[in-house]
């Protein structure tokens, strides 16, 4: 396999990652801040925090709420979750539960986060202010984590993965969004050597993969292990 073109290769990326971030987002912040609004309407409170949108590649949460001292809290949502409104809506619900828990931190718990000592996950005023939504919105509405009907997009952004045999026999494979200089050095011997560099926007090979350079991730799975060598024989 010939050199490849990293300039080509970021320019196909970049072309790829504005149509998605096009075609998912569009909209979707004012949807969200409405559904803020409304919650903070039934929660009881008039302070509404700062929405972001994000998209972590692999990102073992969906949404979450950032609290700092004499600064607005943020409320942050992976784009993964904009493709389907009821469990957009039920993350935001979620995280406003927090963002009012967070409104009435005492001056006790703010000297204990100073010390590192933090407030029980999900603990009795976020239940009770989960109750309220539930209420008002049926039993099961707001859960503490994430469950089976939350739908979470199949496509993400787009990265690449250098796929390898890890041990003559076996594929590995790393995943990089952006290819550092380092990065670049490493990929180049390995792609000498038999490696294969692809493009996805296949979220499932992201989750918890190891970053080019610093080790490979191993599918378990046969049906993985032989989806790899299908990519692998196609690159």
């Amino acid at each position: 396999m010939g050199r490849v073109s990293l300039m080509t290769l970021r320019e196909v990326a970049a072309r790829v990652a504005r149509r998605y971030w096009a075609g998912e987002n569009d909209g979707k912040l004012v949807v969200i801040r409405r559904w803020v609004v409304e919650y903070a309407r039934l929660l009881g409170v008039s302070e509404l925090p700062k929405v972001q949108i994000r998209d972590n590649l692999g990102s073992k949460w969906l949404g979450r709420m950032t609290w700092q001292r004499g600064k607005t809290n943020v409320m942050e949502i992976q784009a993964s979750v904009l493709g389907d409104e009821a469990t957009l809506e039920r993350i935001v619900a979620h995280e406003m539960c927090h963002h009012v828990e967070f409104l009435g931190l005492t001056e006790q718990d703010v000297a204990g986060l100073k010390h590192g000592i933090r407030p029980t996950s999900h603990g009795p005023r976020w239940q009770e202010l989960a109750a309220k939504v539930n209420a008002a919105r049926g039993a099961g509405f707001v859960t503490k984590n994430s469950d089976q009907s939350y739908e979470v997009a199949t496509e993400s952004k787009p990265y690449f993965m250098l796929i390898a045999r890890y041990d003559g026999s076996r594929l590995g494979y790393a995943i990089a969004v952006r290819i550092s200089p380092r990065q670049r050095s490493f990929m180049d011997r390995r792609l000498a050597e038999g490696a294969k560099l692809v493009q996805t926007t296949d979220a499932s090979w992201a989750n918890g993969a190891a970053k080019i350079g610093a080790g490979w991730s191993i599918p378990r799975e046969p049906e993985a292990r032989a989806k790899l060598e299908t990519l692998f024989a196609g690159a």
